[in-house]
Protein backbone atom coordinates (compact mmCIF):
# COMPACT_ATOMS: atom_id res chain seq x y z
CA UNK A 1 0.00 0.00 0.00
CA UNK A 2 1.36 3.19 -0.96
CA UNK A 3 2.00 6.15 1.52
CA UNK A 4 -0.33 8.91 1.88
CA UNK A 5 -0.48 12.83 2.44
CA UNK A 6 -3.45 14.75 3.85
CA UNK A 7 -4.30 18.06 2.18
CA UNK A 8 -6.98 20.84 3.26
CA UNK A 9 -7.91 22.50 0.27
CA UNK A 10 -10.87 24.81 0.09
CA UNK A 11 -11.52 23.99 3.89
CA UNK A 12 -11.95 20.40 3.57
CA UNK A 13 -9.57 17.33 3.97
CA UNK A 14 -8.36 14.92 1.01
CA UNK A 15 -5.79 12.47 1.18
CA UNK A 16 -3.01 12.03 -1.95
CA UNK A 17 -0.56 9.73 -2.96
CA UNK A 18 2.47 10.33 -1.52
CA UNK A 19 4.56 12.82 -4.10
CA UNK A 20 1.50 13.73 -6.07
CA UNK A 21 2.16 16.98 -7.88
CA UNK A 22 0.34 20.29 -7.51
CA UNK A 23 -0.53 19.98 -11.01
CA UNK A 24 -1.70 16.64 -10.67
CA UNK A 25 -3.98 17.59 -7.47
CA UNK A 26 -5.46 20.49 -9.29
CA UNK A 27 -6.75 18.82 -12.43
CA UNK A 28 -9.18 17.12 -9.23
CA UNK A 29 -10.15 20.92 -7.89
CA UNK A 30 -9.78 22.81 -11.51
CA UNK A 31 -13.74 22.56 -11.89
CA UNK A 32 -14.23 24.80 -8.55
CA UNK A 33 -12.16 27.23 -9.78
CA UNK A 34 -13.68 30.21 -12.08
CA UNK A 35 -10.18 30.72 -13.63
CA UNK A 36 -7.50 27.92 -14.45
CA UNK A 37 -5.29 27.34 -11.70
CA UNK A 38 -1.97 28.46 -12.66
CA UNK A 39 -0.22 28.08 -9.11
CA UNK A 40 -0.08 27.34 -5.11
CA UNK A 41 0.90 27.99 -1.76
CA UNK A 42 1.59 25.30 0.05
CA UNK A 43 1.62 25.97 3.94
CA UNK A 44 2.02 29.39 3.23
CA UNK A 45 4.85 29.13 0.63
CA UNK A 46 4.37 29.79 -3.13
CA UNK A 47 5.02 26.66 -5.44
CA UNK A 48 5.12 25.52 -8.95
CA UNK A 49 2.65 23.45 -10.19
CA UNK A 50 5.78 21.07 -10.33
CA UNK A 51 6.23 20.50 -6.93
CA UNK A 52 5.93 17.50 -5.41
CA UNK A 53 3.87 17.22 -1.99
CA UNK A 54 5.33 15.00 0.69
CA UNK A 55 4.16 15.61 3.81
CA UNK A 56 0.75 16.46 5.00
CA UNK A 57 -0.26 20.19 3.74
CA UNK A 58 -2.34 23.53 3.75
CA UNK A 59 -3.01 24.09 -0.41
CA UNK A 60 -3.92 27.04 -1.59
CA UNK A 61 -4.47 26.83 -4.88
CA UNK A 62 -3.88 30.27 -7.19
CA UNK A 63 -5.52 31.38 -10.68
CA UNK A 64 -4.93 34.66 -12.98
CA UNK A 65 -7.28 35.83 -10.76
CA UNK A 66 -5.78 35.98 -7.37
CA UNK A 67 -2.81 38.84 -6.79
CA UNK A 68 -0.35 36.34 -6.34
CA UNK A 69 -1.00 34.02 -9.06
CA UNK A 70 -1.12 37.10 -11.17
CA UNK A 71 2.25 38.17 -9.98
CA UNK A 72 3.80 35.14 -10.84
CA UNK A 73 2.11 34.65 -14.14
CA UNK A 74 3.04 37.81 -15.34
CA UNK A 75 7.19 36.84 -13.85
CA UNK A 76 7.00 34.13 -16.19
CA UNK A 77 5.70 35.87 -19.24
CA UNK A 78 8.78 38.27 -18.17
CA UNK A 79 11.31 35.23 -17.63
CA UNK A 80 10.49 33.93 -21.12
CA UNK A 81 10.90 37.00 -22.94
CA UNK A 82 14.10 37.42 -21.44
CA UNK A 83 14.84 33.60 -22.63
CA UNK A 84 13.99 34.95 -26.18
CA UNK A 85 15.62 37.88 -25.91
CA UNK A 86 18.87 35.96 -24.99
CA UNK A 87 18.02 33.34 -27.91
CA UNK A 88 17.29 36.13 -30.92
CA UNK A 89 20.26 38.15 -29.85
CA UNK A 90 23.03 36.22 -27.47
CA UNK A 91 25.81 38.50 -26.30
CA UNK A 92 23.87 41.56 -28.12
CA UNK A 93 20.87 41.41 -25.35
CA UNK A 94 23.38 42.40 -22.61
CA UNK A 95 24.12 45.86 -24.66
CA UNK A 96 20.89 47.10 -25.15
CA UNK A 97 20.27 46.88 -21.35
CA UNK A 98 23.16 48.59 -20.50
Amino acid sequence: MSEKVKVHVLGMEYEFAKGTTLLEMSGFFQSRFRHRIISARVNGNMEELSHKVCHDSEIEFLTLSDEDGNRAYRRTLYLVLCSAIDDLLGSRASNLLT
